[in-house]
């Protein structure tokens, strides 16, 4: 029996060699395998941090553009500012001074100046292209007051739409007037 646990411990012991030949095998690849991994890691780091100097590089210099190009936007929005409030001071000024005036109209008989196609009679040819030439049937006159208000109305609305039109065209074609 002693032979038998001489036989079986001496199997044991080999078998613990083999399995140490084995873990230690096994640890050194893994230490290898991780070294890898770390050299892969540490690598892909400074790759990292390259990309986010280069990318905090670039997002400066394209802050600045934009910080530049927000200026100029504001400088051109001030100016157009002044702008359309001159314009729309000289727009409450004529409208002033349209107010204080009565509105003198040309009354012309529409018979002679339509010519043909206007109800006039079909051989009637049509008018000169002075009409007050050869008709001594115009006369003058004020406009009711009434008519007056409405023309004073549409002259101010149609001011302030060419007034907007104008500031807003040199920024739609490029400021070109």
């Amino acid at each position: 029996m002693k032979r038998f646990l001489d036989t079986i411990c001496v199997w044991l012991l080999a078998l613990a060699v083999v399995l140490l030949f084995a873990l230690s095998f096994g640890i050194r690849h893994y230490r290898q395998e991780a070294q890898t991994a770390g050299n892969e890691l540490q690598q892909l780091q400074a790759s990292v941090n390259a990309q986010n100097r280069t990318a905090t590089a670039e997002l400066s210099r394209l802050t600045l553009e934009r910080n530049a190009a927000q200026a100029r936007l504001d400088q051109l929005y001030q100016q157009q500012e002044k702008t359309d409030v001159l314009a729309v001071q000289e727009i409450a000024r004529l409208s002033s001074e349209l107010e204080q005036r009565p509105v003198r109209v040309r009354i012309v008989a529409s018979s002679t100046t339509c010519g043909t196609g206007c109800g006039g009679p079909p051989d009637k040819q049509a008018s000169a292209t002075d009409p007050g030439s050869t008709d001594t049937a115009q006369a003058y006159g004020l406009l009711p007051e009434s008519n007056s208000i409405r023309l004073r109305a549409v002259i101010a609305e149609a001011e302030t739409i060419n007034a907007a039109y104008a500031s807003c065209r040199a920024a739609l074609f490029g400021n070109n007037p």
